[in-house]
């Protein structure tokens, strides 16, 4: 016996599926978008530590703590007077803790 069933879809399952949707496209804008993240080397509560590179003119590493920096984004540094910005050409974070992380940057920012 062949039994056909018609199932109608409420409002409510087409407004999850539109948030879900919408959630989904702020989450990848959020991820593409590169943005700036502020540190201050006579701010004692935040950690950081920044050197040039040996092997590439123009290139820095950096490690630090604070979550959510990623490759593109930039980097400023307030030390006294001077403002600094570099951009983070690539990152990897430690597995221990999570929101330590060591990057490459340049500080020749288009």
């Amino acid at each position: 016996m062949i039994t056909s069933v018609e199932v109608e879809h409420s409002s409510r399952v087409h407004a999850q599926r539109r948030i879900r949707s919408r959630f989904s496209r702020l989450l990848q804008d959020w991820q593409r978008k590169s943005r700036v993240h502020y540190y201050q080397s006579f701010n004692q509560d935040v950690n950081f530590f920044i050197e040039e590179s040996t092997e590439h003119s123009g290139e820095h590493y950096m490690t630090a703590h604070h979550f959510g920096v990623k490759e593109n984004d930039l980097i400023q540094i307030q030390d006294s007077d001077v403002l600094t910005t570099y951009k983070v050409l690539e990152i990897d974070y430690y597995s221990d803790p999570p929101e330590m992380w060591t990057a490459r940057l340049t500080s020749e920012v288009e």
